[in-house]
């Protein structure tokens, strides 16, 4: 809403609600029954965003806040539909995570040429979690209870070189609290480890620096991006113990205790390049590349990340004809660039690591009329059968696909 007057110019407000229900069933060959565990999640949010102009400066500030309610339970159900006790995938009495934060952002431009961006931001983070029933596990507390507050700072500089060539410069610090999953969550996707709760996580502080070089014209469109981050007390999952004990039955099997914890500090290097160039009024080509390298302060890989990536796309149209080629490649993981505590689901790979693989596919639009499309796809032309980096199942075979689309005006 536009409203002039001392304290804004503009502002917005946006209220959401979100109601989220999974379940997870699990049946072992020989087993009687079927694990059952459910969760619902209360999502609640608000922000406040004002923004006002002040001469050679624009002013953004607001307020946020969200609210967020995890309720788990679990069920053994054999095949005359009777329920038997099961442990829970996230604390049984029940977690919320309380999230607010003040922020201000000022856009200066001290040159013609030159904008410059201020930040601010402080954040206040609550978590809650209770275990009711602690007999299982026997861990050594039955309440989670974790309180955070931080300042973030952010600086960006955009120079104009000239007529569609820019660069940004920016640093910023930042945080990440540990969520519900990190702290509370029991859980075990291979049968060889269970992960369970930590109760003395700490934050994950970044500062990060970040470059790029930009070209923005007619025909070409062009950036080129290096980002370093820096973490400190990264939350990394590695093997634990309880009670003296390195391992515990879970799901009926024992398992190696892991524990997702704090490291001293880890930095993730990140290169990206995407370009876009006009060729006539029906040609177009687009590329895109994503490098990402990360590694713990003993040198060993991070978890999540994944290996080389890149697209390109050749469209052409004619009249209201649109055709698009399309080529994906994403490269190796190597084994030894996989994390050690099985987080990137090393067994889902060969004894090489995940292979590279590359798919081609060519999309037809066709616009019927104003408001309907018609669309006929072939995925993956040539059939090439891969599966994408920490995925447990094979990717889509050749795929053809036709579709009607309508946009619905009012």
């Amino acid at each position: 809403r536009k409203t002039t007057n001392f304290i804004s110019d503009k502002f917005s407000v946006i209220l959401s609600w979100q109601n989220l229900k999974e379940s997870r069933h699990k049946q072992k060959i020989n087993d009687l029954g079927v694990s059952v565990r459910k969760e619902n999640v209360l999502i609640l949010d608000g922000i406040l965003d004002v923004k006002k102009t002040i001469k050679k400066f624009q002013l953004n500030y607001g307020v946020s806040y969200r609210y967020q309610n995890v309720e788990s339970s679990a069920e053994i159900r054999d095949d005359n539909n009777q329920s038997f006790f099961n442990t829970t995938r996230y604390p049984d009495g029940g977690s919320n995570v309380v999230d607010g934060s003040i922020y201000t952002q000022v856009n200066w431009k001290p040159l013609k040429s030159t904008t410059i961006f201020l930040g601010e931001r402080y954040n206040i983070n609550s978590l809650y979690s209770k275990f009711d029933n602690n007999e299982i596990y026997n861990l050594p507390f039955s309440e989670i209870t974790i309180s955070n507050k931080a300042f973030v700072s952010s600086v960006l500089i955009n120079q104009k070189i000239s007529k569609g060539m820019s660069t940004n410069i920016a640093y910023y610090l930042g945080f990440r609290n540990p969520n519900i999953d990190d702290v509370g969550k029991i859980f075990s996707k291979d049968d060889y480890s269970v992960v369970i709760p930590n109760n003395k996580l700490k934050p994950e502080k970044t500062s990060n620096f970040e470059c790029s070089f930009i070209i923005d014209n007619e025909n070409i469109k062009f950036e080129a991006q290096y980002y370093r981050i820096n973490i400190k007390d990264a939350i990394k999952r590695e093997n634990s113990s309880l009670n003296g004990q390195d391992s515990i039955v879970y799901d009926g099997e024992l398992m190696q205790i892991q524990m997702n914890q704090n490291i001293e500090s880890a930095k993730i290097d990140g290169v990206s390049l995407g370009a876009e160039m006009q060729f006539s009024n029906s040609t177009k080509i687009e590329f895109g590349l994503n490098y990402l390298n990360g590694e713990t302060n003993l040198k060993r890989p991070l978890a999540h990340i994944p290996p080389l990536s890149s697209h390109l796309n050749l469209s052409y149209n004619y009249n209201k004809n649109n055709l698009i080629l399309s080529y994906s490649y994403n490269g190796w993981k190597r084994v030894e660039d996989y994390d050690d505590n099985g987080v990137d689901n090393i067994e889902e790979a060969t004894v090489e690591g995940n292979p590279s693989w590359q798919t081609l596919d060519l999309n037809y639009i066709n616009k019927l009329t104003k408001d309907i499309e018609m669309r006929i796809s072939v995925e993956n032309i040539f059939d090439v059968h891969y599966k994408t980096f920490g995925s447990g199942i094979s990717a889509k075979g050749r795929n053809f696909i036709l579709s009607l689309v309508t946009k619905e005006r009012f």
